[in-house]
């Protein structure tokens, strides 16, 4: 590589040697709107149906994933299932027309996903 120093009246540098690097770009995949967003639904013992996303969340609402594990164990029979688990905490509030709107904070959930 080789430098040159061009004084501030030069129009253009002809003849100037220098290393070209290049680096793969591969570009982003764009995705739908709904990735990223998650909608918590909670049915109580009566069958009345909660819903996250019909009310506006404040900021202390959260959802993180903790962990992924490979081995999901059936709380019901208590053997492995062929499902991977996401082990996730939440903080929302969710909303019923009739019953209201709940708050649900440090809440724990294992969904076992394929």
């Amino acid at each position: 590589m080789r430098n040159q120093i061009v004084d501030s009246s030069a129009l253009c540098n002809i003849n100037f040697s220098y290393k070209v690097e290049t680096t793969p770009f591969n570009p982003p995949v764009t995705l739908n709107s709904d990735y990223g967003t998650v909608e918590v639904l909670y049915s109580d013992e009566m069958g009345n149906i909660y819903r996250s996303e019909t009310q506006l969340q404040p900021q202390w609402a959260t959802y993180e994933v903790l962990e992924f594990t490979d081995d999901y164990i059936d709380p019901i029979t208590g053997s492995e299932v062929l499902y991977n688990t996401v082990n996730l905490e939440f903080n929302v509030i969710l909303h019923n027309e009739i019953m209201g709107n709940p708050e649900f904070k440090n809440c724990v959930a294992v969904l076992p996903i394929r």
